[in-house]
């Protein structure tokens, strides 16, 4: 299966999710792959280290910048990504 063309986390071998994962380039920019964003969170750093790895729960500490119609309209912090680290690794 050919990869899509904006950049993705692959988990080079599934179930093993405490593997580093490998990033794979794609062909859009950072400025298209915004652009096509109508409202989201553009993160520039995450903080913490939370991957319980009995229950596969996953938060981290994180900031960045709002997207809104494609723009990057305001900074955010002091956010918090939260799930399972399976289904944060999904692409």
């Amino acid at each position: 299966m050919k990869s899509p063309t904006t950049p993705r986390a692959v988990w080079p071998e599934r179930g093993h999710w405490l593997r580093q994962p490998v990033s794979e380039p794609g062909s859009l920019t950072p400025e298209q792959i915004v652009a096509e964003v109508r409202a989201g969170l553009y993160v520039t750093s995450l903080m913490g280290f939370g991957v319980n790895s009995v229950t596969g729960d996953y938060s981290r500490g994180a900031t960045g910048l709002w997207i809104e119609n494609g723009q990057l309209t305001h900074a955010v912090e002091e956010v918090t990504i939260a799930g399972t680290s399976e289904r944060c690794s999904r692409t």
